[in-house]
């Protein structure tokens, strides 16, 4: 039956034909354990650190502020606007070559802005060199009483903290407006 040296039925076989099959799969999962191992350490690598900023290069040193000029004398006369309205007492302007006007006003003053507001109230007399005027078809000769008056100029002043003796404003008239009287109301 069986030939010494068989192993056909000792149950050697078995064994022989188990060690090839355990060292397979031996391989197997030795070579799986390495592919998990190995995944790993081909995934994707850490981002690179950037490199740091170069330093900055110094700014140039600015250059030195001039010195503030020194503060202009305040106490110096200087000019505002001046306007004031009202009705005529009186007056009487040339015509000038050029088309303006020349003469005085006498006017009592309803209406005035900051500069003349000392005027408000009170019957003051203008003077006008050269002023341009709107008379309204008016005779600059006899200029009728009443009429409404509205004039423009400017007036030398000082500052608030200067000292004013000594010092006596300028008013200057540049415009006139004389307006006939409105008709009295029935």
């Amino acid at each position: 039956m069986t030939a010494p040296g068989d192993n056909v039925g000792n149950g050697s076989t078995n064994v022989q034909l188990g060690k090839g099959k355990l060292v397979k799969k031996l391989a197997l999962i030795a070579a799986f354990v390495l592919a998990i191992v190995a995944v790993p350490a081909q995934a994707k690598p850490p981002k690179p650190v950037p490199p740091a900023h170069p330093a900055h290069p110094a700014h140039p040193a600015h250059p030195a502020k001039p010195a503030p000029p020194p503060p202009a004398n305040r106490c110096t006369p200087h000019t505002q606007s001046y306007r004031v309205a009202g009705t005529l007492d009186s007056g009487a302007l040339t015509a000038g070559a050029n088309g303006t006007y020349s003469g005085t006003l006498t006017v009592f003053v309803k209406d005035a802005n900051h500069a003349a507001k000392a005027d408000k109230g009170m019957h003051k007399t203008y003077s006008l060199a050269n002023a341009k005027a709107n008379l309204h078809h008016a005779n600059a000769a006899a200029l009728a009483a009443g009429s409404r008056v509205s004039l423009e100029g400017t007036i030398t002043t000082l500052a608030k903290n200067c000292t004013q003796t000594g010092f006596t404003p300028t008013i200057t008239i540049q415009k006139a407006d004389v307006k006939p009287p409105k008709p009295p109301h029935h």
